[in-house]
């Protein structure tokens, strides 16, 4: 009796056997469901660059060397010189991104290419923009040039050598000079284009500016952004660190640099030229925040500096 009652309560249940039913056809959707999500997700992470795929090796990077593409693309002129192009012309016919020789990416080309000693020049690049750098030097000239960075010193040497191949400049003999013009000497590749185009045949060029934080951070920088090797004048450092002692002798007070400065990065990078009797004043004077400018040299100093008379100036 009892078995029979259940058996009718069961019989009772209106859509019992329909709602299992129901229940098992939603979880088996579920299950598909989350399959099917897990299946896309594969295919995505193997489709990210740089991660692994199924076999377990990452995705290289499809962007060809540019060395090689610059190697190859010298080949392929063989011995014909081709026509001058803008940076960005260039860029564009070797690479086919006309940034690329612009920046970071282009400074470290430069650098690269001139480790395997092929010269810059062969690129056969034209400024595209007004020249940022002047100069002065006879036809002719044998000797490295000299970078200054200001006005009134540049005015100096250019009087040294006029009607000259050559004039001798505390110590070191140079055959023309540039005016830096603070800033300008830091563009991109404004040496080494200004010095392709006049010609010039030396690896190197002199440089020499202001004793304090600004002038050490423009050296710097523009060693950064040029592969001419910018090498500092030490006769020049030598006699500006000379008369600014005299000037504090003669009771002269110091001049401060301006707080607002631009620090150099790595300052013993700077002054690594430099002989250890003149580093070591001129990191102090940065770490005092002193400024000794150009300027401290006057025309009677260049003067007798071109006539071999450093030393009666170095211990007046």
């Amino acid at each position: 009796m009892r078995e029979r009652a259940v058996a009718v309560k069961d019989a009772l249940v209106p859509g019992s056997e329909t709602a299992a039913s129901g229940a098992s056809a939603r979880s088996d959707a579920k299950a598909a469901g989350r399959k099917g999500s897990d299946d896309r997700s594969r295919r995505r992470d193997a489709g990210r660059p740089g991660e692994r795929h199924s076999g377990g090796a990452p995705k290289p990077d499809s962007r060809p060397d540019d060395l090689k593409l610059v190697q190859r693309w010298l080949e392929e002129q063989g011995d014909e010189r081709p026509a001058y192009a803008t940076r960005r012309q260039r860029a564009y016919q070797i690479f086919g991104d006309e940034k690329a020789l612009e920046g970071k990416r282009g400074e470290k080309l430069m650098r690269r290419m001139t480790g395997k000693g092929l010269n810059p020049a062969s690129l056969r690049i034209e400024a595209n923009q007004t020249t940022q750098l002047q100069g002065f030097f006879a036809i002719g000239s044998d000797r490295p040039f000299i970078v200054m960075e200001n006005i009134d010193a540049y005015e100096e040497v250019v009087n040294l050598l006029k009607g000259k191949r050559s004039a001798r400049l505390f110590g070191a003999r140079v055959g023309g000079v540039i005016f830096g013009a603070g800033h300008n000497i830091c563009m991109s590749h404004a040496l080494d284009e200004y010095l392709h185009d006049i010609g010039y045949r030396f690896p190197y060029v002199y440089y020499a500016g202001d004793i304090d934080r600004e002038g050490a951070r423009l050296v710097e920088r523009a060693r950064e952004v040029n592969v001419t090797e910018i090498r500092l004048h030490v006769g020049i450092y030598r006699a500006m660190l000379a008369a600014h002692r005299a000037h504090l002798k003669q009771g002269i007070a110091r001049e401060d640099a301006a707080k607002n400065q631009d620090a150099p990065r790595d300052l013993s990078g700077v002054v690594k030229d430099l002989p250890v009797s003149l580093r070591v004043p001129f990191q102090r004077a940065l770490r005092d925040n002193i400024r000794v400018p150009q300027e401290v040299l006057t025309s009677e100093d260049f003067r007798r500096a071109s006539m071999g008379a450093v030393d009666r100036m170095l211990y007046r």
